[in-house]
């Protein structure tokens, strides 16, 4: 179903931005069809623009879901993220947590949407809105597990936080195991 819905979305905005065409398809001895279609470079630059969008969505409701509670963790399982440790020798090994907090804060942005910035220390952060406290998120990501320091924004009194910075504390002093919430 996913291939027709994109079909149609490519063929729609092909059509809305540079006319609808149709083309005859030629195929083999004696074989012609007529089909409604689009001139296939401009189905091309159609495609290429539902794809840039459809990225730009993703980066989107992952960041909604870190608000609402999500881990690195969980948003990579759902961008069916691999591990990049298994197999051969990996260079500088990360989780796929952090490949997909770098997926999503180091994206580009459209004009006018403030949701993904390089932090002063030109690390990338992604911002996103905490579903607990309310409050406007800068997350550094997974690489970086204090969550005083790579969860900045939230309100003192805020449980997700407040719990995270427990777990982080418990496992820093050896009396249980830290989780990226």
């Amino acid at each position: 179903m996913a291939w027709m819905r994109t079909r149609v979305a490519v063929l729609g905005l092909a059509a809305d931005l540079y006319g609808e065409s149709v083309v005859v398809r030629r195929g083999g001895e004696g074989f012609t069809s007529t089909v409604r279609d689009v001139e296939p470079l401009v189905g091309v630059a159609a495609a290429r623009q539902v794809r840039d969008q459809a990225i730009q969505r993703m980066r989107e409701y992952a960041l909604v879901a870190r608000g609402e509670g999500s881990s690195w963790a969980e948003v990579a399982e759902w961008l069916d993220v691999v591990d990049e440790n298994e197999g051969e020798w990996v260079r500088e090994p990360r989780s796929p947590g952090e490949v997909a907090f770098e997926f999503v804060a180091a994206g580009s942005c459209p004009a006018g949407l403030d949701r993904w910035v390089w932090s002063w220390a030109g690390s990338p952060s992604a911002r996103w809105t905490c579903g607990c406290c309310g409050c406007p998120i800068s997350d550094r990501g997974p690489g970086e597990p204090d969550p005083r320091q790579g969860e900045q924004g939230h309100a003192v009194d805020c449980a997700r936080w407040g719990k995270a910075v427990a777990a982080y504390d418990r496992e820093r002093d050896g009396a249980g195991e830290f989780t990226d919430v």
